[in-house]
């Protein structure tokens, strides 16, 4: 019963119920099970649980993000608003700051830059970039980056020797 109260609460401020089902069943469960609690004594607050999702939704953060800050949403049962403000989590949607941001980081890193042009993509794995280093801020990018070369084909490969 308290289950599908907590449910029915979530469902009323954010009417997705097979998402709300989905966060309750894997990250929420392990939680309860992880800690000997019954939701009865869970503290998350049904309208945190459904700002963060929104969050989710519109873009403002990633699922990844989320199971992130889920833990401390838990243990202070602040908004997953105030905790993305306060750590500085807010994906970035934009693409001309991903585009300057990118940039900025191809400029500090010349001999990465002329290593990949080579061929050796691994340095994608070194550049900085946040968690996973370069590789992960880069995958979303790639897609709109244009290789000198390949301007009519953005998300190209890059041209590699011997290759056209």
């Amino acid at each position: 019963k308290a289950l599908s109260d907590y449910f029915e609460n979530c469902v009323k401020l954010y009417n997705k119920p097979k998402i709300i089902t989905n966060w309750l069943l894997s990250d929420i469960a392990a939680f309860l099970n992880e800690k000997a609690i019954t939701i009865r004594q869970f503290k998350l607050l049904p309208q945190n649980l459904a700002g963060m999702l929104k969050m989710i939704e519109s873009g403002a953060i990633s699922g990844k993000i989320a199971k992130e800050i889920l833990s401390e949403m838990i243990l202070t049962n602040e908004p997953a608003q105030t905790i993305v403000e306060k750590k500085g989590l807010k994906q970035i949607s934009d693409d001309s700051q991903i585009q300057q941001a990118a940039d900025k980081v191809l400029q500090e890193n010349p001999k990465a830059v002329a290593d990949f042009k080579a061929g050796k993509e691994a340095v994608l794995i070194f550049l900085p970039g946040g968690e996973g280093g370069g590789a992960s801020f880069f995958c979303g990018f790639r897609q709109g980056f244009t290789y000198p070369g390949r301007e009519g084909n953005p998300g190209a490969d890059p041209p590699r020797p011997g290759r056209s």
